[in-house]
């Protein structure tokens, strides 16, 4: 049995999320969600829950900084994947750091009584 399965199964449903083709949307539907940030909120939302997956089926503790290292090379295959291959979707550097976000954000949680012991 894989070890990792949660962690293998959600990271495909990030990629297929990330970039299967989106039909045009309409101006007012895109006005929407460009003021909101929806596509940012989903990217660091997806990252969060990843990383949170990967730690909590880490038997010993990862660490930190090759979770980190992880979690910045999918945040860029993902936008060179949309920069380079579809035609629907567009690489931007708000959502790449948006991933980076919600991957440091589940690592500060995760040692958070370890890092505001000091």
């Amino acid at each position: 049995m894989i070890r990792y399965w949660r962690s293998i199964l959600f990271l495909i449903f990030i990629f297929v999320i990330c970039t299967i083709p989106i039909p045009k949307q309409s101006v007012e539907v895109n006005l929407i969600t460009s003021k909101i940030g929806f596509d940012k909120m989903v990217h660091f939302i997806l990252f969060y829950i990843l990383n949170r997956i990967i730690i909590f089926e880490s038997t010993n503790l990862i660490k930190f900084e090759i979770i980190l290292s992880m979690i910045i090379a999918l945040a860029a295959i993902i936008e060179f994947i949309q920069f380079n291959y579809s035609s629907t979707r567009a690489a931007e550097w708000a959502d790449f750091y948006a991933s980076i976000a919600g991957g440091y954000f589940a690592i500060i949680y995760k040692f958070k009584d370890n890092i505001f012991k000091m």
